[in-house]
């Protein structure tokens, strides 16, 4: 019984064709992955903010309609303004007892920009009373890592994230495209949610909120409403945590994750065209080769085996080389570009490698028919002289 013929032979006596297909095979697998990290660190950046931070606060601002109100019904508007305060009041009494909820003021906020790879999200930073921060940031498990707490009007702690990403420094300027000079970065704080926190300045802010710091069981502010007996409706200025991952499943995740099948996509089918030209051509200048091999006795199923492993090994060894100079370059690329700009880089994307590995096996089962025309065209010596 013959024994299978080597796949290796071939590739030792042609490394120059072989590293071609090698290399050129790699360095796409290499180039995909690199551009995902790029754009992935956006989206992994703007979850802490998006989907984490939710979980430990939201904000309402809610309508008279909410707290049962109408001005109509009052006979002047200080008695309506009356009203509305103890209302409010009242509510955040009843929120304070409930289960899960850890804190509750109504203050000012201002907004704090954090930019990705591509986009840049706005969120919220709540303006406390000097004596209501350190337990602010405590709910967070953040911690102080530089600079100095709040003691004046304007300060603000800043996340270390967003320090570097907003290029922040110690006694500078907080947001002063926005607020000019009223606000200054007094601190550096460290936290799994990149929160940001200070006092108020006289009234510059973009809005009052309720702001609310929460844990389990609470979850989002529908919870709260339906206990209190709030008459919520679509239209009320809730920042939450339902709200943030609305925005983050379709304005972030759904535009990353389109532009990398996009990239995936053009990147593959150029890369299929060329792998079955190249491998047509390579098969076509070893047709002789092939009806040798059938000439002195192996079957079809022999040299297509052969033709399988050749495949493999070449295909294989391009993604481990791919694998590898993918890995040195995020991996440089997270503490050199990544890291700095303040952003999360995710080294490891089993998702989008699950995709381009998909990606791969597809155009192996495209050159299958390449394959099987080259070994049905196969003649033994013989049958080719006649």
């Amino acid at each position: 019984m013959k024994k299978g013929i080597s796949a290796v032979k071939y590739i030792r006596n042609n490394k120059r064709t072989c590293f071609v297909l090698i290399i050129a095979f790699a360095l796409t697998i290499m180039v995909m992955y690199v551009i995902n990290f790029l754009l992935s660190a956006t989206k992994e950046s703007f979850k802490t903010i998006m989907l984490e931070m939710p979980k430990k606060v939201m904000y309402a601002n809610l309508s008279d309609e909410a707290y049962g109100i109408n001005e109509e019904d009052f006979a002047t508007h200080e008695e309506y303004v009356d009203k509305y305060q103890e209302t409010v009041e009242e509510t955040e009494n009843k929120m304070r007892a409930l289960d899960g909820v850890k804190f509750v003021k109504r203050a000012q906020k201002i907004d704090t920009k954090y930019a990705g790879i591509i986009g840049m999200v706005v969120y919220e930073t709540p303006l406390l009373e000097k004596e209501e921060i350190k337990g602010y940031i405590d709910h967070f498990n953040a911690k102080l890592i530089d600079g100095k707490m709040p003691e004046e009007p304007g300060d603000i702690l800043v996340d270390k994230n967003v320090f570097a990403n907003r290029h922040y420094e110690i006694g500078g300027y907080f947001m002063n495209d926005f607020y000019g000079e009223t606000f200054k970065v007094c601190g550096v704080i460290e936290s799994d949610y990149m929160i940001c926190v200070g006092m108020p300045n006289g009234f510059t802010n973009s809005g009052w909120y309720t702001v609310i710091c929460i844990d389990e069981p609470i979850t989002e502010f529908n919870d709260i409403a339906e206990k209190l007996d709030l008459n919520i409706s679509e239209t009320e200025d809730i920042i939450d945590a339902n709200d943030y991952r609305a925005f983050y499943d379709d304005d972030v995740v759904k535009s990353i994750d389109s532009s990398m099948d996009i990239i995936i996509l053009v990147v593959m089918i150029f890369l299929a065209i060329s792998v079955i030209v190249a491998y047509v051509s390579f098969m076509r200048n070893r047709v002789s080769e092939y009806c040798l091999y059938s000439s002195i006795g192996y079957s079809k199923k022999s040299i297509y085996a052969m033709m399988m492993r050749e495949m493999i090994i070449i295909f294989g060894t391009g993604i481990i080389i791919g694998a590898m100079i993918a890995g040195v370059i995020v991996i440089f690329l997270n503490k050199t570009a990544v890291e700095p700009m303040g952003l999360i880089g995710k080294l490891v994307d089993l998702n989008q490698i699950s995709k381009i590995m998909t990606a791969i096996i597809c155009i192996i089962g495209l050159l299958q028919i390449p394959a099987v025309m080259t070994i049905n065209s196969i003649k033994t010596i013989d049958m080719i002289e006649d």
